[in-house]
């Protein structure tokens, strides 16, 4: 959705949520198992949720802030989405309700293009980038858990999705 680009970010919706649609300026249910799409090459950037089966898009939000976000996921614990800032290096929250900002924290790696997993044992947020070999661990806060590099796995710089298999 959206037009093309290459800032892309996609999760499967663990939980259901309620996405705040600009079009009609309400808030739209969404249901666990629709995909959430992050295109950070709009301006401002737009998550739609999309129906899996139909490909209807179900709401778009558009964000405050042009973050030219490269990975977006909706974490059900805290009710909140989380994007990756290329430009800051940092882990954006964001309300899904109204797609304003609430808080930032830095993502200790650098990021042209990432990757973004929500763990669904710990909860916490994993980072990866395609210009670093290690995932991040972090809270919810933004405390770094743990640095894995994947370098001894044969996996090199170019890691741009991520997902955690429970």
């Amino acid at each position: 959705p959206g037009g093309d680009s290459t800032s892309l970010g996609l999760q499967i919706l663990p939980a259901g949520l309620t996405l705040h649609d600009s079009a009609s300026n309400t808030g739209v249910p969404v249901p666990a198992g629709s995909l959430l799409v992050t295109n950070g090459g709009l301006t401002p950037d737009r998550i739609f949720a999309v129906n899996a089966s139909t490909g209807q898009v179900l709401a778009d939000l558009t964000l405050s802030e042009n973050l030219d976000a490269t990975a977006g996921v909706f974490h059900p614990v805290a009710g909140a989405l989380f994007v990756l800032d290329p430009n800051a290096d940092q882990m954006v929250r964001i309300d899904p309700a109204t797609g304003a900002v609430v808080s930032r924290f830095g993502a200790f790696i650098d990021i042209e293009a990432g990757g973004l997993a929500v763990d669904p044992v710990t909860d916490n947020l994993w980072i990866g980038s395609n210009r670093d070999t290690r995932v991040v661990e972090m809270t919810l806060l933004g405390d770094v858990v743990q640095t894995v590099n994947l370098a001894a796995e044969g996996i090199g710089t170019e890691i741009t999705g991520l997902a955690v298999d429970a």
